[in-house]
């Protein structure tokens, strides 16, 4: 996998709690990250706590499955019990994905199948609703294929499939706002939904978020990131 990410492959024993896990009753790990996730960031509302931990997992699970497809490797038959969290001791989250066999079924079908109970039982303890978290998959959907295609110099490759996915109607995660965004030659994720860090006393509106007006998007990204234009 990518140098430096949080993510790799391995057997999950030890201190490693499956996803299996975490939707049906061993939930220590995911509290223990909302209670980090409010202390680093202090007014962080309970549900943007729930939408921090929704976008971490999505992503991570996606980028596993991004790393195989813009390998032109077949796809591992991730389920819930192949895909596996702990802390990192710190304020974040590490991942691993247990070896699985290769599968016929599609990047859309594996994530939502190893999410949709994750789904309700983060709803359940954060208030964020269904509809909130598929919006924020599909963003981690998206963004896995853009870093990981940029990671493999093969990009506009990794954003073409990413936006197939994303745009697929048979999947929860359908959004006709995730996207993405040229600025200046230099590709950006477009959300579709809200991970609500404005709700933190420090907080705001990320560049593209969906809150945000689209006209205003690209002039924050430059803002943010320093483009003369």
């Amino acid at each position: 996998m990518i140098p430096d990410w949080p993510i790799d492959e391995g057997e999950l024993s030890g201190e490693w709690t499956t996803l299996a896990a975490l939707a049906f009753g061993q939930f220590d790990v995911a509290e223990d990250y909302f209670k980090r996730a409010a202390a680093s960031e202090p007014g962080l509302d309970r549900r943007a706590q729930g939408a921090y931990f929704t976008g971490a997992i999505s992503f991570y699970l996606a980028t596993a499955l991004a790393w195989n497809v813009l390998r032109d490797q077949p796809l591992p038959s991730l389920s819930m019990n192949h895909f596996g969290i702990q802390s990192d001791g710190g304020r974040y989250l590490r991942f691993r994905y247990a070896p699985a066999e290769a599968t016929d079924a599609s990047v859309g079908a594996i994530m939502q199948n190893v999410l949709a109970p994750i789904v309700p039982r983060i709803k359940e303890a954060t208030r964020l609703s269904d509809a909130a978290q598929w919006r924020l998959i599909a963003d981690s959907i998206a963004s896995a294929f853009l870093y990981v295609g940029r990671h493999l110099d093969c990009e506009a490759r990794g954003m073409e499939i990413g936006l197939a996915q994303v745009r697929d109607p048979a999947f929860k995660f359908f959004n006709g706002h995730t996207g993405y965004l040229d600025v200046d030659g230099a590709c950006y994720l477009k959300r579709g939904g809200c991970c609500r860090y404005y709700t933190a006393d420090t907080g705001s509106y990320c560049a593209t978020c969906i809150l945000r007006p689209p006209e205003e998007q690209i002039s924050e990204i430059r803002r943010r990131h320093l483009v003369p234009h």
